[in-house]
């Protein structure tokens, strides 16, 4: 038997043993073992973080995390709590002078679903409701701060969907393309939150999820820029376009 079949072999032989004493760890069958394998490598490209500090861990903070964006950043979520304590808002700064888009749709502060999420978050309605203004406050002076041929490349808007989880896609409609999907537990501190991070694929369950944030963001209401002298109320006539299902619907839409 010469050196190299040896090495496959031996090669075979270690990940038998590895697949069985995983298997037997996490108390997982073999098969659903070697399918969760497969999908992560060839599939759907799924990476899993099961707390706040491990995302950290893997991905590095938030900030360092979007810094990745080349052409978008969409972010679908409650108030970005991440900027109260976080490099994110030097790094979406950042991501304007590159001339990124970035595109963030916070809860409407006066949603009518602030009583269910301030239940989700243990919050007050009021309390709720401050926090999103606070983050609307904060955004509206990062983009002020920008130079005049920056500002345009952040886009601030409200959204009134009950949603289960926060987002941020990048490169939306480019092969490059990744979900953050972070899921928050009901009346646990936001450490404790876990989610998951999808890389392009053409698998349902890609599509499925810009589809359904899509309709989010389809709902929106622009944020004026005049939040910090007034309380103006938003420009509903502002339209805006939905997240694409795939890279050709994005390609269409963009030539239209």
């Amino acid at each position: 038997m010469g050196p190299f079949i040896a090495n496959v072999l031996a090669g075979v032989v270690a990940t038998a043993v590895f697949l069985l004493l995983t298997s037997a760890i996490q108390r997982m069958r073999v098969s659903l073992l070697v399918k969760s394998l497969y999908r992560v490598v060839f599939g759907e490209g799924i990476f899993y973080y099961s707390s706040r500090a491990k995302s950290f861990k893997d991905l590095g903070s938030v900030g360092n995390f979007v810094s990745s964006a080349d052409s978008t950043l969409t972010y679908v979520g409650y108030w970005l709590a991440s900027l109260e304590h976080s490099d994110l808002e030097r790094e979406l700064k950042a991501l304007a002078r590159r001339n990124v888009r970035v595109k963030l749709y916070l809860l409407d502060p006066r949603s009518p679903l602030l009583p269910y999420f301030g239940k989700l978050f243990s919050l007050s309605e009021d309390a709720m409701a401050e926090k999103i203004e606070a983050s609307l406050t904060h955004l509206a002076r990062m983009k002020h701060s920008l130079p005049d041929q920056y500002r345009e490349n952040v886009t601030i808007r409200v959204h009134n969907s009950p949603i289960n989880a926060s987002i941020f896609v990048f490169d939306q409609g480019s092969k490059k393309s990744k979900i953050m999907i972070d899921h928050k537990l009901h009346t646990n501190p936001r450490s404790d939150s876990y989610g998951l991070v999808l890389y392009y694929s053409e698998s349902a369950l890609f599509k499925r999820v810009l589809a359904t944030y899509g309709r989010a963001i389809q709902d929106s209401t622009l944020v004026e820029d005049s939040i910090l002298e007034d309380d103006s109320t938003p420009d509903e006539d502002s339209p805006e376009t939905a997240l694409p299902l795939s890279p050709e619907k994005q390609e269409s839409s963009e030539q239209s």
